[in-house]
C-alpha cells in the first residue's frame, strides 16, 4: 500500500510504501551520540532528530558507510547540528521527559539550526536519510520549497518530512524549517558560537540560548480581547507593562514555552558550570540589546509572579519555590531596562514566531 505525502495542483504526487521501514536502532544511536538516558524517545520527531544528528556527525563518511546508496561525499567534515525549541529542552531537562509531569508536553516537531556554510550539504543529507535509515526518516521537497529556498538562501530553508505515524502505520507529513547561525524572530539569538562544538551542549543551543529563544516571544493584542483571553484561561500571559499605547495589551509566552522555561530552571542550578544556567552569559548578551532585555525581563517576571498558574499545571510547592528563586536570581543579574516604550520594540516584520 502507498500513502500519498504530497499532491500538487497538476496531479503530481510524492508517496511512500506502507508499512514504513527503519534500518537503524534509534536507542543505540541516542547512546552513540552521547544523549542522556533520561531522554524519552516516545515522540517520533525526537527519533527523527536523533537520526539526523547521527547522520550529520557522519556526513563526511556516509559515502563509505553506505557506498550503494550514497554516490559521493556529502561534506568534507561532520555537519554541526543543534536543536532548540521543545526538542532542545527535552534533551537538557529531565523534567521535560517525565510523562504526565507538569512540564512535559507533546512535541509536534523539532527545531533545527545549522551553520550557514553547511546548510546546503545538510539539506542534501536530509534528502538521503530515507534511503540510508529507512522510509520512516525520509525527507523531500516540493516546487514551492525550492522557490522558498531560493529566496531565503543562506538564511532559512524548508523541507518536508514525516511528523508522526498514525496507529495504523500511515505517515503524517509536515514541514520543517532549517535556520542558519541564528534564530531571528521577535529578537535575535546568535547560535554560531555553540555550532563550533555541538557536543558541548548535547547538540542544543545551550541552556542560556534555550531560555532566550523562548523568552523572546511578545505580541500586542487589542484591549477589547482581554476578556476573551481571560475566559480562555490564558490570563497569565498578559504582561505587566502599563506604559504601552492605549487600546492594546502585551501578551507573552504560551503554555508550552512556559513549561519549557520552568523545566530548565527547575533542573539546573544557577552557576558557571557546564550543566548550570550562567546568569553572566545571559546578562552580557542582553547588555548589548536593551530591547531584547526588556522582552526577556517581562516574560521572566511574568512567570515568577504567577505561582498559582504553575500550581495549576501540577507543579509542587517545592518545585515552584525553586523555579521562582532561580528566576529571581537571574533577574538580579539582568539590569532593568528603564525605557517606557509605547509601541512595538520587537521585530514586527516576521510572521508570529513559532518555536515548537
Amino acid at each position: 500500500m502507498k500513502a500519498v505525502l504530497y499532491r500538487d495542483v497538476s496531479g503530481g504526487e510524492i508517496s511512500v510504501d506502507v508499512p514504513l521501514t527503519s534500518t537503524v536502532d534509534v536507542e543505540h544511536l541516542k547512546r552513540e551520540i552521547g544523549l542522556p538516558e533520561y531522554v524519552d524517545m516516545e515522540y517520533f520527531p525526537l527519533q527523527r532528530a536523533v537520526v539526523t544528528i547521527w547522520a550529520a556527525k557522519h556526513a563526511h563518511e556516509l559515502d563509505k558507510l553506505y557506498p550503494q546508496l550514497v554516490e559521493k561525499r556529502v561534506e568534507k567534515e561532520p555537519i554541526s547540528v543543534l536543536l532548540f525549541g521543545g526538542g532542545g529542552f527535552r534533551i537538557c531537562c529531565p523534567s521535560s521527559n517525565l510523562r504526565g509531569g507538569p512540564f512535559s508536553r507533546h512535541l509536534k516537531d523539532v527545531d533545527i539550526i545549522v551553520r550557514r556554510s553547511q546548510a546546503t550539504p545538510f539539506y542534501r543529507m536530509l534528502l538521503l536519510l530515507g534511503q540510508i535509515c529507512g522510509s520512516r526518516f525520509m525527507h523531500f521537497r516540493t516546487p514551492s520549497d525550492k522557490f522558498f529556498n531560493a529566496i531565503r538562501h543562506g538564511d532559512r530553508y524548508r523541507i518536508r518530512t514525516i511528523d508522526s505515524i498514525n496507529a495504523d502505520g500511515t505517515p503524517v507529513p509536515g514541514v520543517m524549517d532549517i535556520l542558519c547561525d541564528e534564530i531571528d524572530l521577535r529578537h535575535k539569538v546568535d547560535a554560531s558560537g555553540a555550532l563550533h562544538n555541538p557536543e558541548a551542549n548535547l547538540y542544543t543551543i545551550g541552556l542560556e540560548g534555550l531560555i532566550l529563544s523562548k523568552c523572546m516571544f511578545i505580541m500586542e493584542v487589542p484591549e477589547a480581547k482581554v476578556d476573551a483571553i481571560k475566559e480562555s484561561g490564558q490570563e497569565n500571559r498578559i504582561l505587566d507593562y502599563p506604559y504601552y499605547k492605549p487600546g492594546a495589551v502585551l501578551i507573552g509566552m504560551e503554555e508550552k514555552d512556559i513549561k519549557d522555561v520552568c523545566a530548565v530552571f527547575l533542573d539546573h542550578e544557577i552557576g558557571e558550570g557546564n550543566d548550570q544556567i550562567n546568569c553572566r552569559k545571559i546578562a552580557d548578551i542582553l547588555e548589548r540589546d536593551k530591547k531584547f532585555r526588556k522582552t526577556v525581563r517581562l516574560n521572566l517576571e511574568n512567570i515568577a509572579r504567577n505561582e498559582q498558574y504553575l500550581a495549576s499545571l501540577g507543579a509542587s510547592a517545592g518545585d515552584i519555590s525553586t523555579i521562582v528563586e532561580r528566576i529571581t536570581t537571574m533577574l538580579q543579574h539582568v539590569k532593568q531596562s528603564d525605557e517606557r516604550w509605547d509601541k512595538a520594540w520587537w521585530n514586527t516584520d516576521v510572521e508570529t514566531p513559532e518555536i515548537t
